[in-house]
C-alpha cells in the first residue's frame, strides 16, 4: 500500500493544529468571562456597600 501525499499529511496536521488552538481560544475566552463576571460582581457589591454607606445603612 502506498502512502498519502505529504500534501494529505500536511493537511492533516494543519487541521489538528487548528483544532488546538481553536479550542485552546475558547478556554481562554471561557476562562475571560468567568473573570469579568466575578469582577462585575464585586464591583456591584462595592458600589453597593458605598452607597448604603453614603445613606447611612450597613
Amino acid at each position: 500500500m502506498a502512502s498519502p501525499p505529504a500534501s494529505a499529511n500536511i493537511n492533516h496536521d494543519a487541521r489538528h493544529v487548528g483544532h488546538a488552538l481553536g479550542a485552546a481560544a475558547h478556554t481562554i475566552g471561557h476562562e475571560a468571562k468567568k473573570v469579568g463576571l466575578a469582577v462585575g460582581h464585586a464591583a456591584k457589591a462595592g458600589g453597593l456597600a458605598f452607597w448604603h454607606a453614603v445613606k447611612g445603612r450597613h
